[in-house]
């Protein structure tokens, strides 16, 4: 009877022990993961820097976590620009697109920010051209030479909204998580600038989640599979 006692408590003891070995992992992997931004520097020196497993795990899930949305309207043709301008004005759209991007960052081309004529309020503006001429975009713009090195210091936003121009849209189309599209019901004469093809992409990458038709146009929100 007495050795029974004794196995008893020695098995809760283990399994005590067990679990309190699991509580400590666990609060580890949640805290390397989710901040590491607040690990010191000099305990991730003692855990081999740059090459640490977790930090680089932690690294990789925040650039997976950021939303990369393309916002857009086009029409029919998927045309988008007339001589640097929009082809219409369309007053839900306009509020839609304030109402989605406002507290969020917005990438974009030169061009399209040379359309803006000035960084949108309440937003991060991030523009990516080749240029090398920085000083004539204004306070609060911040530029970067390639999509990558812009992609890569915007890895902690919640969201990256994508505004064009055509170039930026064909080259990150492949990359995003959302595409919010405002269908527009016309033809765009001599229209310049065009949203890359995507209708291949409908149904197998991007599936539709919601759509609103209005009165000469139609709000289509696709998102990828599997995001």
């Amino acid at each position: 009877m007495f050795i029974r006692v004794v196995l008893k408590i020695q098995k809760k003891k283990f399994h005590h022990k067990v679990a309190k070995t699991q509580s400590i992992y666990y609060h580890l992997f949640i805290f390397f993961f989710f901040a590491p931004e607040f690990i010191p520097r000099s305990l991730a020196g003692c855990l081999s820097g740059e090459k640490n497993l977790i930090f680089g795990t932690a690294h990789y899930f925040k650039h997976v976590h950021m939303k990369l949305i393309i916002i857009v309207a086009h029409d029919k043709e998927r045309a988008i620009g007339k001589g640097g301008t929009l082809p219409w004005h369309i007053s839900e759209d306009l509020k839609r697109f304030k109402q989605l991007t406002t507290g969020h960052t917005i990438l974009m081309g030169r061009k399209t920010f040379e359309s803006l004529g000035r960084p949108l309020p309440n937003r991060r503006n991030v523009v990516v051209t080749s240029s090398t001429d920085r000083e004539k975009f204004p306070e609060g713009v911040e530029v970067y030479s390639t999509i990558d090195s812009a992609l890569d210091a915007l890895h902690n936003e919640e969201k990256v909204f994508v505004i064009g121009g055509g170039l930026m849209y064909a080259q990150l189309i492949s990359r995003a998580d959302e595409l919010l599209v405002t269908l527009v019901d016309q033809h765009v004469e001599r229209a310049d600038t065009f949203f890359p093809p995507y209708e291949h992409l409908l149904g197998t990458i991007f599936h539709l989640v919601n759509e609103e038709k209005r009165e000469g146009y139609s709000f289509l929100d696709y998102m990828k599979k599997n995001t």
